[in-house]
Formats: C-alpha cells, sequence, structure tokens
C-alpha cells in the first residue's frame, strides 16, 4: 500500500483500536497492525516539504533551507532544493541523498514522470531531467509560468498527473492571470482555478475555476473523476470553511467572491462534496491498489493541518453523483510537524509515507476545545525532523 500522510492526530473513531508508539522523541497513536518506522532524515534529508517516487523507487523529496525570508528575497536567493533519496541496499530504508537539484523558489509539489521531475516552484513550474545518470538534474526548463506570485503560499500546488495523461495543476490565490486553451478561448481573471495541459506543453485546458484562497491537492478515481482539497470553499460559517470538491468538467465553485465576476453560469454555485471545517486541508490521494482487499481500493485519504488528523473517505457513484462517508483514521504525536505535501501511488504498494518536517513553526497537537500552541522554529526543532513510513501489519485495516 503506498499512501502517503503528512499530517497527524488523535485516533478518535470507535471502529479501530489505538496502540501508542515513541519514536525519536515522538508519540505516535495509530490503529492497532500499523507500525511506525524512520526511512529517512538528517542528513540524508533535513526538512521535507513534498515527495515523489520514480519508476526505479527512488524517492525525490523537495527540501526546504528554512528561510522564511520574504517572497522578493526567495526570489533572488532561490535557497531550496530537491534530493534524491536511494535504497542501496534493499532493506526499506533509505541511506544515500544526492542534490538533485538546487537554486529552486520554494518547493510546492513533486511529479516523477517518464524519466523527469516536474516540480512546482512558484510563479512556475519546472521540469527538471538527469540526462548522464550522475543523479542531478542538468537539464532544467520552465514547463509553465503562472507569472504571478502573492507571497501567501496560496499560488501554485502541483503537478498531478491525471489517468488521461495530462499533467493538473491547482492556482489559488487571487492574482490576475491570462491563458490561452487548446480551444482557441482565453482566461483573464484572478479566480482560483485547476488547470492542465499534456505533458509535451500543448492543449492548455481549465478544469474548475472557483472563489476559494487556496486549491491545494488533487487526486482522481478509477473513472478518472477529478477530486481537490481547498481553503475557504465557503465563508466561515455554521462550522464550514474548507472542504473536498469532486470538480466537474468547467464547474464553477465558491466561495462567492468578487473574482466569480465575470465568468459564466448556468445556475447556482456547485457545493463541496464533504464539508472539512476549519481544517486547512494539505494533503490527499486516492488508495489505488486491490493489495488490501476491493473494500480498501478506491478510497480517498485527506490529511487536514489545523485539525491534525488523517482521514479515510470512502467515496462511491450514486445515481451519477458522489457520496462520500468519512472517517478518522489519524496518527498523533507529542509534537507534530505539518509541511505540505503530494502523495502518489505508482511504487511501493505496501507503505504510508509521513513527512514529519516544516519550515517555520512547531504546533502541539491540537483538539476541539484546546487552542493550538505555536512556538518559533528552532535550530534543535530542526534537528529532530525526519520522515517515516508506516507498514500496514498483516490484520486488514479498512475504510467502511
Amino acid at each position: 500500500m503506498s499512501f502517503r500522510l503528512l499530517s497527524a492526530g488523535w485516533i478518535i473513531s470507535s471502529w479501530m483500536h489505538a496502540g501508542e508508539m515513541a519514536l525519536d522523541h515522538h508519540v505516535f497513536w495509530m490503529p492497532e497492525g500499523l507500525v511506525v518506522e524512520k526511512v529517512a532524515g538528517p542528513p540524508l534529508v533535513n526538512r521535507p516539504i513534498v515527495a515523489d517516487l520514480d519508476a526505479r523507487g527512488d524517492l525525490y523529496v523537495a527540501d526546504s533551507s528554512g528561510s522564511n525570508d520574504k517572497v522578493a528575497q526567495q526570489l533572488e536567493t532561490r535557497p531550496h532544493r530537491i534530493v534524491r533519496l536511494r535504497d542501496q541496499d534493499g532493506d526499506g530504508l533509505y541511506d544515500s541523498s544526492v542534490v538533485f537539484a538546487d537554486g529552486l523558489m520554494f518547493p510546492e509539489g513533486i511529479l516523477c514522470y517518464q524519466g523527469a521531475v516536474y516540480c512546482a516552484a512558484p510563479p512556475q513550474i519546472l521540469r527538471l531531467e538527469d540526462t548522464n545518470g550522475d543523479g542531478q538534474a542538468d537539464r532544467r526548463e520552465v514547463w509553465m509560468d503562472g507569472k504571478t506570485l502573492t507571497g501567501c503560499a496560496n499560488d501554485l500546488h502541483g503537478p498531478y498527473l491525471g489517468p488521461d495523461g495530462w499533467i493538473y495543476w491547482a492556482k489559488g490565490a487571487f492574482a490576475r492571470q491570462q491563458h490561452t486553451l487548446f480551444d482557441g478561448s482565453t482566461i483573464d481573471d484572478s479566480a482560483a482555478h485547476l488547470f492542465r495541459m499534456l505533458p509535451d506543453g500543448t492543449e492548455r485546458d481549465v478544469v474548475m475555476s472557483g472563489g476559494m484562497d487556496n486549491p491545494v491537492e488533487v487526486t482522481f478515481d478509477a473513472t478518472g473523476e477529478v477530486f481537490f482539497t481547498t481553503t475557504f470553499v465557503s465563508h466561515p460559517r455554521s462550522g464550514k470553511r474548507d472542504g473536498l470538491v469532486h470538480a466537474l468538467y468547467r464547474g464553477v465553485y465558491p466561495k462567492e467572491h468578487g473574482v466569480l465576476d465575470g465568468l459564466i453560469l448556468t445556475g447556482p454555485y456547485l457545493d463541496a462534496m464533504t464539508h472539512l471545517g476549519p481544517a486547512a486541508p494539505s494533503g490527499l490521494m486516492t488508495y489505488q491498489s486491490h493489495f488490501l482487499g476491493e473494500g480498501f481500493q478506491g478510497n480517498l485519504f485527506s490529511t487536514q493541518f489545523i485539525c491534525a488528523v488523517f482521514n479515510g473517505i470512502n467515496s462511491f457513484p450514486r445515481k451519477g453523483l458522489i457520496s462520500p462517508k468519512m472517517r478518522i483514521f489519524s496518527f498523533p504525536r507529542t509534537m507534530i510537524f505539518i509541511p505540505p505535501m503530494c502523495w502518489k501511488t505508482e511504487m511501493d504498494p505496501f507503505w504510508c509515507w509521513i513527512p514529519v518536517g516544516g519550515t517555520s513553526f512547531v504546533a502541539q497537537p491540537p483538539s476541539y476545545t484546546n487552542p493550538i500552541s505555536w512556538a518559533p522554529f528552532t535550530e534543535s526543532v530542526r534537528r529532530s525532523l525526519q520522515t517515516y513510513r508506516i507498514l500496514m501489519g498483516i490484520r486488514w485495516i479498512g475504510i467502511t
């Protein structure tokens, strides 16, 4: 099994037996039958953000420099990097690291595809390639240039490979962008969008438009339906704010905002599939393997930054719509580091990945009754950043 986690919380649901495990100054609560193992940490990787596996099984990890400099300064210095982790002896733990690419703007997505590594380094998506096999990218090109950067880290997320062969990305913030689409029409607005384009850089298309602030992660089911998580799909009220959305092609979604003025509507705004409240969703993937049985296959898994939980969402078609059932599937620890993370399922079909890291702050585990407490990022905290995997034990853990 391969789904990658980046946040954790408490086991709150009664349908699993919880257990406690201490590892490297973190305490994990998890369902019975799960084992947490550290697979990489400093000096192999220092501050993991996002990652993806290539066809060989190497893990490409965006590694933050830890800089909190203003956007203009980071655009000038480009202090971040991607490292390639490799398991040399076949024990499932990474033991070598090569700097695949440095001189990057803050990376917010990695995709390994057809021998290249695509990386969202706002405002651009880069295509990086190692042509001589030394583990370092010697070919670098701009695959997509959004040309806008607002400084809130919500401008660009992705890219994500769709089952249709298109590469998708999410545009947030409310900066005006202009795009010419494959059918000759144009996009010239400040709304949030999901875009897609063929790997050769042609046939640009828009999938969704919305008034949300930050569409973050994108995933697909077996039939090619598109799902994404986002903040502020609703104005904060009645327990609503963020959500999981089923993206209908060329649909227009809330929240109500002036950036939607001028967009073509044929009816009311389309609603979120699942409202998550003030959760700050930060990861989403589909479990595609049949290894754990049909009852598990096709489930969506989502992480939430603020709630510090990992949710399993069972989705299935009903009368042409997607109807979700959600269960909490979470892993707490004494100190939580929650960076954004991309999840893929091409390799390593038995592991769940947890980057335990961050770039700015450390959060104590929150609850619905206790506020989040924040502490400044320190060098001593930085040394504790690690990357973990969760091994599914013999006992089957399912989402129903």
